[in-house]
């Protein structure tokens, strides 16, 4: 065959064999679609796996169940609902005697504390007691002075008596004679809540006394 029968219109080939041809690298790159499709599916539900597994893997993380906090709790552990009330009390360090003229004063300044010991108010009464303390003979004897009842029961009491400020009450309680010689004080204060509760605590007194106005307020 010469050079231009090797290069007819059939090609390289006769029609016969082309069509052949044809037909199978049709077959062959349909075979590679579908290989290329199933690998590529089969990447993906390898990457979804791998991506379920990592989330899974995350603390915390389920199907079921609602989430939940287990150290989080509105009640304590007896099963009582916390109420905010006060549990305990002080005397302010700068509790003093002050005077005006002839009145002397005894500044009571009280503080009372709930079961987290932050300040809070209190409704109830409050009752001081005062007390001179003597020496004799190597033995502490204690002889009654005076007593205070005041009541913060009412909103109008509370805004007497509460200073926001000290976070505490103020209770200017007047003493008709101050007690003889440099005896050593003491006062003890009780406060019975509106059901009940008794709380007491007591504290030294410095004998010493500070010259001031007249304040308003005064208990006698």
């Amino acid at each position: 065959m010469g050079v231009d029968g090797a290069f007819s219109p059939y090609g390289l080939f006769p029609p016969g064999i082309t069509r052949s041809l044809s037909l199978n690298l049709t077959l062959i790159r349909s075979i590679l679609i579908r290989m290329s499709c199933r690998i590529s599916l089969a990447y993906q539900g390898q990457l979804a796996m791998i991506g379920l597994i990592a989330i899974l893997a995350l603390p915390g993380c389920t199907f079921k169940g609602a989430a939940t906090n287990q150290g989080v709790s509105s009640k304590s552990a007896d099963g009582d609902q916390w109420v905010v009330r006060p549990v305990k009390m002080r005397v302010f360090p700068t509790t003093r005697f002050t005077r005006s003229g002839h009145v002397v004063l005894l500044q009571a300044r009280v503080e009372l504390f709930d079961a987290m010991s932050d300040s809070v108010k209190g409704v109830g009464q409050f009752s001081f007691d005062l007390y001179a303390i003597r020496s004799e003979k190597g033995s502490k004897t204690e002889k009654f002075l005076y007593n205070w009842t005041i009541n913060v029961r009412t909103l109008k009491e509370q805004e007497l008596y509460y200073d926001p400020v000290m976070r505490g009450y103020q209770f200017p309680l007047e003493l008709h004679k101050w007690p003889v010689g440099k005896e050593d004080l003491r006062i003890e204060v009780v406060f019975i809540s509106a059901d009940g509760k008794r709380i007491n605590t007591q504290a030294r007194l410095d004998p010493t006394i500070r010259s001031m106005d007249t304040p308003s307020r005064v208990q006698r």
